[in-house]
């Protein structure tokens, strides 16, 4: 699968920073095109990326949600 990030940048309002990061919040999406090749098609969806949480490791977890079909 891919993911490609259709936003150029996302404004938003700082709730907190520390050496390690920061916490913002936005009113707009971060909007983005996913691509799933599966038993060799490949499908193309848009939405919007809802959350990323660091798994294990250096491993993260995305979740996307699609547009209405």
């Amino acid at each position: 699968m891919r993911l490609q990030i259709l936003a150029a940048s996302i404004d938003g309002l700082v709730e907190n920073v520390s050496a390690s990061g920061l916490l913002f919040f936005s009113d707009g999406d971060l909007r983005v095109e996913v691509e799933v090749e599966e038993d060799g098609r490949v499908q193309r969806r848009t939405g919007r990326l809802v959350r990323v949480q660091r798994m294990r490791g250096e491993s993260l977890g995305w979740a996307v949600e699609f547009d209405a079909a």
